[in-house]
């Protein structure tokens, strides 16, 4: 899916949790892994991580079932915010091209 920015977003089910993936490049990256680590550190608390396709929010599926659209929403947006503030380049599933973050 593709917000009406042109970022690419994915929702997955995966055991009892929800997964909202927004899809970030790598290619600049010295050392993914101090990236994750500094990443997850700072966003434990609101349950993002760093993965192999882009920065992960988890939610629970008693949680999913409340979920409003505004809510969705807000949760794509901080995903989003975050990619920015980090410095994390945006996929472009369409062109495979890179959306640099200003």
């Amino acid at each position: 899916m593709v917000d009406k920015n042109g970022i690419p977003f994915e929702i997955k089910i995966i055991d009892r949790n929800i997964w909202i993936v927004i899809f970030n490049r790598f290619d600049d990256f010295d050392d993914f892994q101090i990236k994750r680590l500094d990443i997850l550190k700072k966003y434990k608390n609101e349950k993002i991580e760093l993965i192999g396709s882009g920065l992960k929010k988890t939610i629970s599926k008693k949680e999913w079932k409340n979920i409003t659209e505004h809510n969705f929403r807000n949760v794509v947006n901080r995903l989003k915010s975050i990619s920015e503030f980090e410095g994390l380049e945006f996929l472009n599933i369409e062109t495979n091209l890179k959306i640099k973050c200003l």
